[in-house]
């Protein structure tokens, strides 16, 4: 049953369900468990989380460089091992949305299992806030590739950067894609103000801009540089980690994989050998 707030009508139940993904540091739909590996990327994901919220950092990278794997390392490991001052806060993140495949709104709906993507925007304010005086949410959406239909998916971010700015919740938001197309569109919708790139991936910075006061001039996005940092020994423990029944050699490696091989492109050989027939 609903409650009414003001002219919002919150389904409680959805919303203690986010609540309680939130604060078991949650990624949706669940990744099976992997090695994490410390590479560039996770550093300067780690780097960039702002203690004070309430805005959006957009990060823009290359296909199959361990974006992913660095944002779910920090939805569910970062408060609880780096930062003790904010244990039990309260983070989430959805990933694994498929272009062409409907709205994210429509995702994320499901995946939180809400009747109706139109109270996404609701009950994630309500089951993410925080008081002013505690460490912001986490809220990442990942594989942010598509504008979707007519740029539904652009006017949800829209709809998310002014409940962020009006209600003023507490809550940390990233947004990661592969698109530079979607990117910049993003950062165009309020001149890296109330959204911008994250922290430390472009040059010049988002900080420096906003000092100066003027619209985001030209940029370098220093992420599209970042390489994937797994090693040969770490892809290894991977593959027997996902596929423990996957032939190995008579010293434990594996035949198939090469040196610089993504987390992703593992995974994608992986299953293809597992299941020949698909």
């Amino acid at each position: 049953m609903g409650q009414a707030r003001g002219e919002v009508i919150i389904d409680d139940a959805g919303t203690e369900a986010i609540k309680k993904l939130a604060l078991e540091h949650s990624v949706l739909p669940p990744r099976p468990s992997v090695p994490f590996v410390t590479s560039e990327l996770t550093i300067m994901v780690k780097k960039s989380f702002q203690p004070t919220g309430g805005d959006i950092q957009v990060a823009c990278a290359a296909p199959s460089v361990g974006k992913t794997t660095a944002f779910a390392w920090m939805a569910l490991n970062f408060f609880d091992t780096d930062k003790p001052s904010l244990k039990g806060t309260k983070s989430l993140m959805i990933t694994m949305y498929k272009s062409g495949s409907g709205s994210y709104a429509q995702h994320m709906a499901k995946l939180l299992g809400l009747t109706d993507e139109l109270d996404i925007f609701a009950c994630l304010q309500e089951a993410m806030a925080t008081k002013k005086e505690e460490a912001p949410s986490l809220l990442i959406l990942d594989d942010f590739n598509d504008r979707g239909e007519e740029g539904c998916n652009i006017l949800m971010v829209t709809m998310f950067m002014q409940q962020l700015a009006l209600y003023e919740p507490g809550i940390s938001m990233y947004i990661v894609t592969q698109d530079e197309a979607i990117a910049d569109e993003l950062l165009a919708l309020n001149s890296w103000s109330k959204i911008g790139p994250m922290e430390g991936s472009t040059l010049p910075s988002r900080e420096f801009v906003a000092d100066e006061g003027s619209k985001p001039p030209p940029y370098v996005n220093v992420m599209q540089d970042v390489k994937s940092a797994w090693t040969m020994g770490q892809l290894t423990e991977l593959v027997t980690k996902l596929f423990p029944k996957m032939a190995t050699e008579e010293d434990g490696s594996i035949s198939w994989l090469k040196e610089g091989m993504t987390p992703r492109r593992v995974k994608e050989l992986g299953l293809r050998k597992s299941f020949p027939d698909w």
